[in-house]
């Protein structure tokens, strides 16, 4: 899965920066959410997924894969296997978006990427295998 969509938010700390004004200090780490309804960049309309047990699952990115010229296509994946607590809703949960944020809950959308509908049935956990997840520079 490739992350392609920045937020506004993280958008807008891009531009202040640049600007020469207040840039966000670096996260303190970066969240995983699945998604039940997409968000938009502006974080409205998500829905995170609700099942019992349910939590963001932190991201560590390793450093940036196949860099050699800055601007060459340079991305980021993560480094180990990510988990998420197993569906014991008693029905199937089905996710059509990945967010990223920068706080286990709560917090600030930094990217999304849509997906095609993924189905977690009951008794089944989300993985993520490492280098699975990548986030492309925009």
């Amino acid at each position: 899965m490739s992350f392609n969509q920045n937020s506004l938010y993280l958008e807008d700390q891009i531009l202040n920066w640049m600007k020469g004004t207040a840039f966000a200090a670096a996260p303190a780490g970066i969240w995983l959410g699945i998604m039940t309804a997409a968000p938009t960049a502006s974080n409205s309309g998500g829905v995170e997924a609700a099942y019992t047990g349910y939590a963001r699952q932190q991201v560590t990115l390793g450093s940036l894969a196949g860099v050699t010229t800055l601007g060459s296509g340079d991305d980021a994946t993560n480094s180990a296997v990510i988990t998420f607590p197993t569906n014991n809703s008693g029905s199937t949960v089905t996710i059509v978006s990945y967010a990223l944020f920068d706080a286990a809950t709560a917090g600030n959308l930094l990217m999304l990427e849509s997906t095609s509908p993924v189905a977690i049935p009951t008794g089944t956990a989300l993985q993520f295998t490492a280098g699975s997840i990548q986030v492309n520079q925009i």
